[in-house]
């Protein structure tokens, strides 16, 4: 006997995709907060599960956090938010002409 395949067990299908669902509006949430964020929360570990804003002074805190209150991992969205944003140089040269 075979095991049935990912697509032959359409409740494992579904309820990956109510999964995906709750990260994308963890998501959305988040950066539709992120302002707000920034200043309550700067540099801190923040997660965002559903409605839910959690932060820590470090990764380690949040996660036992998140985990003391049983909110999924693979559900959640995690981000360190930085008081400063970084500034980002990007600089073009053409192939070949690059200083040794």
């Amino acid at each position: 006997m075979t095991a049935p395949s990912t697509l032959e067990q359409p409740g494992d299908l579904r309820e990956h995709m109510r999964e995906s669902q709750a990260y994308e509006d963890a998501i959305r949430n988040f950066y539709a907060a992120h302002p707000d964020l920034e200043g309550d929360f700067p540099d801190k570990w923040i997660a965002v599960y559903r409605d839910q804003v959690l932060a820590r002074d470090t990764f380690d805190d949040l996660l036992h956090e998140v985990d003391r209150r049983g909110i999924p991992r693979g559900q959640t969205f995690i981000r360190f938010v930085d008081r400063e944003p970084m500034d980002y140089v990007f600089r073009h040269e053409p192939l070949g002409l690059a200083p040794c």
